[in-house]
């Protein structure tokens, strides 16, 4: 039974992520969705605040307890319900779903990010919202939902910032994922897998991209592309070109000779 809620309608969206609707709610004997069979187009954020509630995937069943949410596209591969659960939610358009890399996740909440989500439903219940404002709160809960998840993968493996920094340091040295996985001690599997729970980035694409970075920065200061090949880790220039060219849309020379447009 809903204690209290609040929709947003506009006669356009503009193609803006926004926040269709907010509640406060309670789960009681007859509470349960299957998200298989839900008609709308969104995506949902549940957090518990008091009682426990059940999520219900293929692969596992979590409890949601208080400060413990769930964050999952609708319509969805499971189901969610529970006896005497206090939640609130906030619903999504579609478009919000591009910035979170799983269909379903479970997240455990700092207290400060179960406060600010508190104070957000808060104020969209108690008052009207235009679209612009709507979409900036919207951003801004997102970038709070990304920090949340960010945080809980690096809990769950800790070794993934150690390789971060690995690769922020040694970014000029030739070495390849076996090499990386060696360093570690782990199968470059696992490796890839964990590293890509948590930056949304696969470690060797994440290499390439830093070293394209300082890469752009030596050009800038008119290096000669075989000395800015070296001094960022590729094997030789014309390797070095072609990933470059790939990355940024154009030849290392043809950047490092249009600084001088910015010159005038």
């Amino acid at each position: 039974m809903q204690e209290i809620n609040q929709r947003f309608h506009y006669i356009s969206d503009e193609g803006l992520p926004l926040i269709y609707g907010v509640g406060i709610g309670f789960g009681g004997q007859d509470y349960f969705w299957d998200a298989r069979q839900r008609k709308e187009n969104m995506l949902v954020l549940q957090m518990t605040l008091t009682g426990s509630g059940q999520l219900k995937t293929p692969g596992a069943t979590f409890a949601l307890t208080p400060g413990k949410a769930f964050l999952g596209e609708i319509p969805g591969n499971y189901q969610y319900f529970g006896d005497k659960w206090h939640f609130l939610y906030l619903e999504f358009s579609p478009n919000v779903r591009q910035w979170f890399p799983q269909s379903i996740q479970v997240l455990t909440l700092e207290k400060k990010h179960q406060l600010e989500i508190k104070n957000l439903v808060s104020k969209l219940i108690e008052s009207e919202v235009d679209i612009y404002l709507n979409a900036k709160l919207t951003f801004q809960l997102v970038l709070t939902l990304k920090a949340a998840i960010k945080n809980q993968n690096l809990d769950q493996s800790p070794k993934m910032l150690k390789v971060k920094d690995y690769l922020n340091k040694n970014y000029s040295n030739d070495f390849s994922l076996d090499d990386l996985a060696q360093e570690f001690g782990m199968s470059k599997f696992r490796l890839i897998r964990e590293f890509n729970s948590v930056y949304q980035i696969p470690p060797m694409h994440y290499l390439q991209k830093i070293r394209i970075n300082h890469a752009q920065e030596l050009l800038w200061l008119d290096k000669e592309v075989q000395f800015v090949a070296e001094a960022t880790g590729f094997s030789n220039a014309n390797y070095f070109s072609k990933v470059f060219r790939k990355e940024v849309g154009m030849s290392p020379s043809d950047y490092r000779a249009g600084k001088e447009f910015y010159r005038h």
